[in-house]
């Protein structure tokens, strides 16, 4: 048990926001708690908050990521917060109430939100949680190591490579890294290749300068990549400029300052350690600060599990012993991540979640195939809403959405007319009887139909400004409706009502759009690239996707609106066809009926095989230079 001063802290609630406080605990306090045998029960949950965005999260969130049950995590951080709490003499955090609560134990700070309440784990908190899973890492990987060390032994050729380029000049360098698994051999050995050869003193250059140590590490890799660009031919997409070849230049001339970078490792590294990932032009330095904290912490030991295999070299960075590791558990640290089939990340979600419940109304546009039904039905999952969902066409008219007069034969067999509720309608009543459940209501091609002829006097009722009562309107057929009918005084829009409409951006009908309509909805579009991220297409696959859409953006007449979305390429990730029947039997021809018209239409064509196919001409990089696009 660990003794401490008499300590009582008191919970203060500020508008929807709870202060914890601070609370005498430090981090290594917490780290001898965490390697306690009854704290085991609980790390899961704990791990499973700090690898949220902020290191915050609601029960239900977060154990719907796991596939879990929001009450038992739930009772477990209480739990861990009463055992904490036993093993600390003197000590009591109170809660409003002034009775004893021990969730304000690991949480710093809580918010009321309509999705539950929101906790943020305590930074002592999260640095000893890092701390811990590090040290696990260490030994499973010395575990691995002395079971297997083919692993490792994979590994050994970038300690030769930094033997071999030690005192080599910029563009040995260059020439050494060809063909090398350090870079992106496919996108980046020809244009080393070309540059040492027909340019060799641009790229030296261009490499001196991002060898220039008085100059900022990010300002460094920003010139590597603009100078890299401008060295190459214009026509070409790839020119080597990502931060991975600017990582490996740095690491074989300073290898004890720099170390080899690969984006799904860091990718790994920041989910393992609940870190957050930087953007494109900054992963590089953020990497190099990780590792760089870790092999100054735990360098010699990571090392000292694998000297053996270095014995016969005189460069031997412990950095790189770290980066092995990393790469060697890359597996065991993302093991846990939950994939895009299973569901799409909260974060993700979260940002159309926050849209539509600002806006209420949204229409997600993008090129076709890019999933935005899929994603509006995701949405109203992640929502926990009831949903309906129907979709426009030029017949589709204001007697299907709203109320009509349909034929119905009376008792003597005789046809009449009755008034009949329309699909929108019948949902905003159950909708009323629900009110503190959302309600999602998705209009697929939404562009397809008429919508003032649709929508009729709903224009004014659907604007967020005029939800609820307030909004009541007087419909066509208002004089027949039945007393005790919820709408007898007037149909209104409920406030728990969300509308999702989706249209794809190429259809000729989308400039029909009513102007009024538009303004009332938030507009998303869903790119390519995004579609991709939503329904797990990665590798070669997304790279045919990328090198496509590439040729298809340059096109004159094209452009992005005719970027092929990723769900062209489930069929491919399912098995069910192969690369080659995707062109011949999909995407030949949609190809064909883009570029009807157009000038030199066959050239284009051909060059969209060529770039599908990676025949002949540089393949796009794909990875916006091996930084953003990559998946696990």
């Amino acid at each position: 048990m660990i003794m401490a001063e008499e300590m009582q802290n008191k919970v203060t609630k500020n508008g929807k926001e709870y202060d914890c406080g601070e609370i005498e605990i430090s981090t290594e306090k917490w780290y001898s708690l965490l390697n306690e045998p009854k704290a085991k029960q609980y790390i899961e949950v704990l791990v499973a908050f700090l690898r949220e965005p902020g290191h915050k999260g609601s029960c239900y969130t977060v154990a719907q990521k796991h596939n879990d049950n929001p009450q038992s995590y739930n009772a477990k951080v209480m739990h861990f917060g009463k055992w904490v709490n036993a093993q600390i003499d003197n000590f009591t955090v109170l809660g409003t109430d002034d009775n004893p609560t021990y969730w304000a134990i690991p949480m710093r700070f809580g918010w009321e939100t309509k999705e539950g309440f929101v906790w943020q784990m305590r930074e002592e908190l999260v640095e000893a949680l890092r701390k811990f899973l590090l040290e696990k890492l260490i030994f499973e990987f010395e575990q691995q190591y002395i079971a297997d060390p083919h692993d490792v032994k994979d590994e050994i050729y970038k300690w030769e490579l930094l033997q071999k380029t030690s005192g080599q000049t910029n563009v040995e360098i260059a020439k050494t890294l060809i063909g090398k698994n350090i870079v992106d051999n496919p996108r980046v050995d020809m244009v080393l290749k070309y540059l040492s050869n027909e340019k060799p003193a641009e790229l030296d250059k261009i490499v001196s300068t991002l060898f220039t140590e008085e100059i900022e590490l990010n300002e460094r890799i920003a010139s590597f990549r603009t100078s890299m660009l401008n060295a190459c031919p214009v026509d070409w997409k790839n020119c080597a400029n990502d931060e991975r070849t600017a990582s490996a230049f740095l690491t074989c001339k300073y290898p004890d300052k720099y170390t080899f970078y690969m984006y799904k490792v860091y990718r790994a590294v920041c989910y393992y350690l609940g870190l957050k990932e930087q953007k494109a032009g900054l992963i590089y330095s953020h990497f190099l600060k990780i590792v760089n904290g870790i092999t100054q912490k735990y360098g010699e030991t990571v090392q000292s599990i694998i000297s053996g295999e270095l014995s016969s070299f005189e460069v031997k960075p412990k950095s790189l012993s770290v980066q092995t590791m990393f790469w060697v558990m890359l597996n065991e640290m993302k093991q846990e991540k939950i994939t895009t089939e299973q569901t799409m990340t909260d974060s993700y979600l979260q940002s159309y979640i926050d849209l539509l419940k600002a806006n209420h109304n949204i229409i997600l546009n993008g090129a076709p195939g890019t999933g935005k039904t899929h994603l509006a039905k995701e949405i109203a999952k992640e929502m926990n809403a009831t949903v309906k969902m129907v979709q426009f066409h030029p017949s589709y008219d204001y007697t299907d959405f709203v109320e009509g007069l349909r034929p119905i034969k009376d008792e003597k067999g005789n046809i009449c007319f009755e008034r009949k509720d329309g699909v929108f309608k019948e949902f905003c009543k159950k909708a009323i009887n629900e009110p503190t459940s959302p309600f999602v209501f998705i209009i697929d091609e939404i562009n397809r139909g008429e919508i003032s002829k649709i929508f009729g006097e709903l224009f004014y009722s659907i604007d967020p400004g005029y939800r609820g009562e307030k909004g009541k309107v007087q419909t066509q057929y208002q004089n027949l409706v039945e007393e005790g009918d919820v709408f007898k005084e007037g149909f209104y829009v409920p406030e728990n009502v969300y509308i999702i409409g989706t249209m794809n951006d190429i259809d000729r009908s989308v400039e029909s759009m009513d102007f009024a309509m538009r303004r009332r909805f938030a507009w998303q579009e869903i790119t390519a690239n995004e579609s991709a991220q939503n329904m797990g297409i990665e590798g070669e696959l997304l790279e045919r996707m990328e090198r496509l859409n590439a040729v298809i953006f340059e096109t004159e007449g094209l452009g992005s609106s005719y970027q092929v979305g990723a769900s062209m390429f489930l069929k491919v990730k399912e098995g069910d066809m192969t690369e080659e029947q995707l062109w011949n039997l999909n995407l030949k021809s949609l190809m064909k009926e883009y570029l009807r018209g157009l000038p030199q239409a066959e050239d284009i064509l051909d060059k969209m095989k060529k770039a599908y196919f990676l025949e002949g001409d540089s393949e796009d990089d794909a990875h916006a230079n091996d930084d953003v696009s990559a998946e696990y």
